[in-house]
C-alpha cells in the first residue's frame, strides 16, 4: 500500500503513518480486510471500504469538486 501511495506521489510516507489510519477505520466500521496466504511469508491483508465510508467517499468527492472550483475562480481572478 505504501509503495502505491508513493507511485501517486506520496514520497514521504511511512508505515508508522498509514497502518495507524487503517486501524481507527476499521474501529470505526468503515474498513474491513481479509487475510489472504502470501508465497512470500506470512498472510497479507486485504482491505476494502465499507459502504459506510464509500457514501462518505462520495460526499467528499463533491465537496472537493467544489472546492476546486471556487479556487479556480479566486486563482483566475487574481490573475487579472
Amino acid at each position: 500500500m505504501i509503495e502505491r501511495l508513493k507511485t501517486f506521489g506520496f514520497s514521504d510516507v511511512a508505515e508508522a503513518t498509514v497502518y495507524p489510519i487503517l486501524t481507527r477505520l476499521e474501529n470505526k466500521g468503515e474498513l474491513r480486510f481479509e487475510k489472504k496466504a502470501s508465497r512470500l511469508g506470512p498472510p497479507r491483508k486485504y482491505y476494502e471500504l465499507t459502504q459506510k465510508r464509500k457514501q462518505a467517499f462520495s460526499q467528499f468527492e463533491q465537496n472537493w469538486g467544489l472546492t476546486q472550483r471556487i479556487v479556480g475562480k479566486v486563482l483566475e481572478q487574481s490573475a487579472k
